[in-house]
């Protein structure tokens, strides 16, 4: 009773903490980068604006595994949360050896004495806590006792079906 009290307890902060650090993120951070790349394409260079949909879809994919995960559906929720962090990490990291090459230094004085590099990599790197977030949540439902019982139901259900008796062919 404690254990599952305690366990309980766990899932609710970790689902907050997703929808937070999801809500910062992925859906604010990284959206407003892209959109500041896309907007900045023409002194960024071409790149930037491929870069740009990639982070961006990123982001919403990460976002589409939270909801999933949200919503119980486990696997999809890993698949589709991976399908969107992997290709943004690239993308950033992408980005960011890029302008370290470059040099690029920002244009305002909130951000004096720091490369553009390190500013994006500032705000995007975080991004590592929400996918961490959704991979915990979703393991802690895939390998929750009721998830399990509710696999082995339907598996002896199945096995039922298939094993049933077939009806007769020729009556006697």
């Amino acid at each position: 009773m404690k254990k599952e009290r305690i366990y309980r307890l766990l899932q609710i902060f970790l689902k907050i903490a997703l929808v937070v650090t999801t809500l910062i993120y992925p859906l604010f951070m990284d959206m407003m980068t892209a959109l500041g790349w896309t907007v900045n394409a023409q002194s960024y260079g071409a790149k930037f604006r491929i870069l740009a949909a990639v982070v961006a879809v990123g982001a919403l994919l990460m976002t589409a595994g939270v909801i999933l995960v949200l919503c119980r559906k486990d696997i999809a929720a890993l698949i589709t949360g991976s399908l969107g962090f992997f290709p943004l990490i690239c993308a950033v990291s992408i980005a960011a050896s890029i302008a370290e090459s470059a040099g690029w230094a920002p244009q305002s004085e909130a951000h004096l004495g720091k490369f553009a590099y390190q500013i994006w990599s500032d705000r995007m790197l975080p991004t590592i806590a929400p996918y961490c977030l959704l991979v915990a949540v979703a393991l802690l439902h895939y390998f929750s006792y009721e998830a399990a019982s509710a696999r082995r139901e339907k598996r002896r259900r199945k096995e039922e079906f298939e094993n049933r008796p077939a009806p007769k062919i020729v009556e006697d």
